[in-house]
């Protein structure tokens, strides 16, 4: 609920599982995951959808500061982690980058994919 006033849709799971399925059946932009959930944890949910797509935006929610959870999301790529009570500034402040990056990403590939439609329609290009 917190987050749901800052973005268009949210997604909710309540296991590593069912987030994982709508995963694959959404196309979703951040996974905001707890480390700690039934069925399926949020690390081995967190592998499967980096096998998916290896630029998957993860952010860890854990009430863990074991270094050991921590290091695993560090080597799975995850874009950060926020340790519970949750402080909504925080994770505001990491949603906010990460929407920057997506924005970023998605006007670099206008930006190049007009550039290919110049070099394809000139003929002395």
């Amino acid at each position: 609920m917190m987050i749901s006033k800052y973005f268009k849709e949210v997604i909710v799971a309540k296991s590593g599982d069912e987030g994982l399925q709508k995963y694959q059946k959404s196309k979703i932009d951040i996974i905001i995951s707890d480390i700690r959930m039934p069925v399926m944890n949020g690390l081995e949910m967190a592998e499967k959808i980096k096998e998916i797509n290896q630029e998957a935006l993860i952010i860890f929610i854990t009430a863990f500061s074991d270094a050991n959870y921590l290091k695993k999301a560090i080597d799975l790529g995850a874009e950060g982690y926020v340790i519970k009570p949750i402080d909504k500034q925080k994770l505001l402040k990491k949603l906010n980058f990460l929407a920057e990056i997506l924005k970023n990403k998605k006007e670099s590939k206008e930006y190049l994919d007009l550039l290919h439609f110049l070099f394809d329609t000139q003929i002395e290009a």
